[in-house]
């Protein structure tokens, strides 16, 4: 059943060709993954499909009816904005999240729409199908990540569409999530919808898609069908999609023997910390302490309690807490609580797990984002060669003028981290570091958590992720569940 194809489609910038003549065919019923390193060009096509971009050369095909045959009639279209692709019934939910945080959920899903007559009851419909645990009345800026993806899907499955592109779907979602959504992907798959998610994650496109493609810097260098009885297996789609260098030390052990750690380094206190505000989960008496030198690593779902925990120590929206939070031998309290000023003044650095309007924001430019700490007294040519030796550290294609909304999800994570240690951190509060990353580059973040710690940092990670690399790399490791350690 034919939904949508793609016919050399090649797009260029000013600085680089990010797609070259990419043909893939989209099938309605199905379920079709995208793979791709960061930077493969993964977004910009599915920017194109969604009408978010214009292609440099090629075209777009589309079947005139979702339940024909591709032998019975396709034709070519041009979309010249989203709207223009909504009209033809494509629908896009983005990496970074466009919600308006001061509105509710509802008011973001009815927003721009003609006939918002109903919308409530057909929104809570959608949720029952899709078991989507988000309050309609609550404001957007008071919801956790998984919330807000899932209010960026509802804003898409309120237009009805007959073609459903999801970029990263489970970034923000932590393993129990993870298999409630593509559950419900499926089933709505088997009931006629065509799905084109992006994914870094080999293991949830073979797991959950009917076609994997891989791209690999702009081009098309596979795309076959993934069936029961012919299954893709992952070693092959390893190679094909990271270089020698990764799969030689993808095995290797990050993790240094250091011991025990005295209480002279101690940098971060959590005293019987406990939180029961409402909308948050609760925490229950949680102690750890953080040294120089070291990674410490708090891993569990989201409905754990690390969203709260993040809150509290972050400090971006106050909460009620009971407990004490010493940091660099000063004492915070629900009266007198962290923020994000005062972890900088005090030698720290942190990085949220909101990269897209808490650690950037999508108009600013390169340039902008990656100097809004730095030295004041910078000339502009200092503050352009500092934006210019992270970008070629990192090894990205982009230039400092561009906006910050032209990045994937996993070029941002990585420059934002370099932004972070540039600053030669006494101290780094990390949250979901490894959202939207591939494993390569999920290789050489631990590598670069482990240099930073080295060298005296103390490094706290707190992840709902599962990754190996984070758990390798990390010296002192803790589970939460239902608000306490295990």
């Amino acid at each position: 059943m034919f939904c949508l194809s793609t016919a050399d489609i090649s797009k260029v910038f000013a600085h680089k060709k990010a797609l070259d003549k990419v043909s893939l065919s989209i099938r309605s019923g199905s379920i079709h993954a995208l793979l791709g390193e960061n930077g493969a060009g993964k977004s910009t096509l599915a920017s194109i499909i969604s009408g978010s971009q214009r292609q440099s050369s090629g075209s777009i095909l589309l079947g005139t009816n979702p339940y024909v045959t591709e032998s019975v009639t396709t034709k070519t279209v041009s979309f010249f904005s989203p709207q223009d692709a909504q009209d033809k019934g494509i629908v896009m939910v983005h990496q970074k999240p466009f919600a308006a945080g001061e509105l509710t959920v509802l008011e973001n899903c009815t927003l721009g729409l003609e006939k918002s007559f109903g919308a409530k009851k057909r929104l809570e419909k959608i949720k029952e199908v899709w078991k989507i645990p988000v309050p309609l009345n609550q404001k957007v800026k008071h919801l956790h990540a998984s919330q807000i993806f899932y209010t960026e899907l509802l804003c898409a499955l309120i237009k009805k569409p007959r073609l459903l592109i999801l970029d990263e779907p489970s970034a923000y979602l932590d393993e129990k999530e993870r298999i409630q959504f593509f559950t419900a992907l499926r089933e709505q798959a088997d009931n006629g919808l065509a799905v084109l998610f992006i994914t870094h994650n080999i293991e949830d496109a073979l797991k959950y898609a009917d076609t994997v493609s891989v791209l690999k810097k702009g081009a098309l260098v596979l795309s076959s069908e993934n069936t029961k009885s012919s299954p893709l297996q992952i070693t092959p789609l390893q190679k094909v999609l990271f270089d020698s260098a990764y799969l030689k030390h993808r095995e290797e052990r990050l993790q240094k023997n250091r011991g025990s750690f005295s209480a002279e380094d101690a940098v971060l206190k959590v005293n019987q910390l406990t939180c029961r505000e409402k909308n948050r989960t609760a925490l229950f008496s949680l102690s750890f302490t953080v040294y120089k030198s070291s990674i410490t690593l708090i891993r569990g779902q989201r409905e754990s309690g690390i969203e709260t925990l993040e809150e509290i120590l972050c400090g971006v929206f106050p909460l009620q807490f009971f407990g004490s939070i010493t940091l660099q031998d000063r004492i915070y309290t629900s009266k007198k609580p962290l923020t994000p000023r005062i972890i900088r003044e005090s030698g720290g650095a942190v990085i949220p797990s909101n990269k897209t309007f808490r650690a950037s924001h999508p108009d600013l430019t390169i340039l902008e984002m990656l100097t809004v700490y730095g030295n004041t007294k910078n000339t502009k040519e200092e503050d352009e060669d500092f934006s210019r030796s992270i970008i070629a550290n990192e090894m990205i294609s982009i230039d400092i003028d561009e906006p910050v909304k032209n990045l994937s999800g996993g070029m941002l994570q990585r420059l934002i981290l370099e932004r972070e240690i540039s600053t030669d951190p006494e101290f780094l509060f990390l949250f979901e570091p490894a959202a939207g990353l591939d494993k390569a580059a999920s290789l050489s973040l631990c590598k670069n958590l482990r240099s930073l710690a080295d060298t005296g940092c103390a490094v706290l990670v707190v992840s709902s992720s599962a990754d190996e690399c984070l758990v390798s790399a990390s010296d002192i490791r803790y589970q939460l569940a239902g608000g306490k350690f295990l």
